[in-house]
């Protein structure tokens, strides 16, 4: 049996343990314990997925992520601060109101 490196080396191995199953050749309590034993990996490979694809986008983010931020809300505020001039405050309040709701 080779080692289970990837979900593909998952899959393909779930698909004989079934397959066993089925024709008797493999205990279905045995089985079950596979099962549990492949969830825990494929969550692992999951997990290993989303740390690298985090590492990868954070290598791409500015070193100064407060300034970011900060800049973001003030855009925010900005926004904000435009809209309620425009609008008259009734339409405001009931545009809010149905937004939130």
């Amino acid at each position: 049996m080779h080692r289970l490196k990837n979900p593909v080396d998952v899959r393909r191995f779930l698909q004989r343990v079934i397959n066993e199953t089925y024709e008797g050749k493999l205990d279905a309590k045995v089985a079950n314990s596979i099962y549990s034993g492949c969830n825990v990996l494929l969550s692992s490979f999951r997990t290993d997925e989303q740390e690298k694809r985090l590492a990868d986008i954070e290598k791409m983010l500015p070193s100064d992520k407060e300034a970011i931020i900060d800049g973001r809300t003030a855009r925010i505020e900005e926004a904000e601060r435009i809209v309620r001039q425009t609008l008259p405050t009734r339409e405001l309040d009931g545009f809010i109101k149905r937004s939130v709701s």
